[in-house]
């Protein structure tokens, strides 16, 4: 997930609600268990068994040298556990839902920008506008392809390397670059409770990917292990709406995975998702509790019908909890991002190891991550039994923005959706 430098947060989990596409009630299943309920299914959560599956987490990391990048061994390991153990429920329809993807990895003296190639340059460094190239253009060879080395430096380094230039001193810098651009195959996992209603879907996500730096603990296995706990408890009980458990792939490289499943969504099918829930990074050592401003009363961004009973849910929790919270600004730095076209809503959070090697299990708040995991057993509870509060049908009806998959020839030329400029 993307950073947000002046947030200090732990957990934010609201949804959005879409319209229902339609006129089916709810299902009747034969009930063998009693409905779901917010307070027994958080009951069942014990840090004891977050746990647990940190270490498997750790164990699959090592069979890729400390990563559970996307595509990885320790990566493929990872998303094996969560459908073996999802499987086993026997409560679920699971799928993978897998997909080609060009992976990109690197080491610089500065951090190296994924998707650029290798190579090694000396040259006086030239002061150039914030966007675009055109000053840079002069002085590339013709002969490097589209595609140059490339790397960043902090803001207050890269300040004083613009002021030494400004100031008339030649500066002399060397940038090499070790590069590794593959194309590799990932997989998303999706498991779909097999009763419930289907036309009122809740789906919970999180993202299963590590960065190449580190097993990423916190960002995001604390939010796949979550929501993954919840999901091996949830069947003793009945739900009244379907729920669904979406474990995205490759959320680092831009939000790849989710927005893998959004895409290929049919009309029929998009309009079955009655919310969406997020979670990423709810075990960070800086303990916080943000939820994303739902009703947009704090920063004026309003999430699309129903956030604001989410946003209300988690308050409610939290206060229950004797746990001080406060809102955040959406940004659509995570998984949720690509459910705003269809529902969802997640956290940002701030983290000293994030994106490095050290985000292990010394990385974590357990305290924390066991109020979180609750926080999240206690919102798919809700809605599992009911979604009074979220508008569906032709009340929430409301411009749906679809964003078309791209082959792969043009998405390698983009980075988070923005055109890389092709010299």
């Amino acid at each position: 997930m993307k950073l947000s430098a002046f947030t200090l947060i732990s957990l934010a989990s609201l949804a959005l609600a879409t319209p229902n596409g339609g006129e089916r009630g709810p299902q009747k299943p034969e009930q063998k268990n009693p409905l779901v309920t917010s307070a027994e299914l958080s009951n069942t959560i014990y840090s004891s068994n977050l746990l647990k599956h940190t270490k498997k987490f750790l164990k699959f990391s090592q069979f890729s040298g400390g990563t559970r990048a996307f595509g990885s061994t320790g990566h493929n390991a990872t998303v094996k556990y969560l459908k073996s153990l999802l499987d086993n429920t026997g409560y679920y329809d699971t799928e993978y839902q897998t997909f080609p993807y060009l992976y990109s990895e690197g080491t610089a003296q500065f951090s190296r920008f994924t998707y650029g190639p290798g190579g090694y340059v000396a040259a006086p460094l030239i002061v150039t506008n914030n966007l675009g190239c055109e000053i840079v253009t002069k002085y590339l060879a013709l002969d490097v392809g589209p595609y140059v080395p490339a790397g960043s430096t902090s803001g207050v380094d890269g300040n004083a390397l613009v002021a030494r230039v400004q100031a008339g001193e030649t500066v002399l810098g060397t940038l090499e670059v070790e590069a590794t651009d593959e194309e590799r195959y990932a997989s998303n996992v999706i498991a779909t409770t097999k009763t419930g209603d289907k036309s009122n879907i809740v789906v919970a996500g999180s993202h299963t990917d590590s960065v190449p730096a580190g097993p990423d603990i916190n960002d995001d296995g604390s939010g796949t292990i979550g929501i993954l706990e919840i999901a091996l408890q949830l069947p003793r009980w009945s739900v009244k709406n379907a729920v669904r458990f979406g474990f995205w792939t490759a959320e680092g490289y831009c939000l790849v995975g989710s927005e893998h499943y959004t895409a290929l969504l049919s009309d029929a099918e998009r309009a079955k998702i009655a919310l969406y829930l997020n979670f990423d990074m709810i075990a960070s050592p800086n303990l916080g509790y943000f939820i994303y401003d739902g009703d947009g009363s704090t920063f004026n961004i309003t999430g699309p019908s129903g956030s604001d009973h989410i946003e209300k849910t988690f308050e409610d929790f939290f206060k229950t909890q004797k746990v001080r919270s406060a809102p955040t600004e959406f940004s659509g730095r995570s998984d949720y991002g690509t459910f705003l076209d269809v529902g969802g809503q997640a956290d940002v959070n701030y983290d000293i190891c994030y994106h490095k090697a050290c985000d292990g299990l010394s990385n974590i708040n357990l305290k924390s991550w066991s109020i979180n995991t609750k926080a999240a057993a206690h919102s798919i509870a809700t809605y599992a039994r009911s979604l009074d509060g979220i508008s569906r049908g032709s009340d929430s009806k409301r411009e749906v923005r679809v964003r078309e998959p791209l082959p792969h020839d043009q998405r390698r030329h983009q980075s988070c959706s923005h055109e890389i400029l092709i010299l």
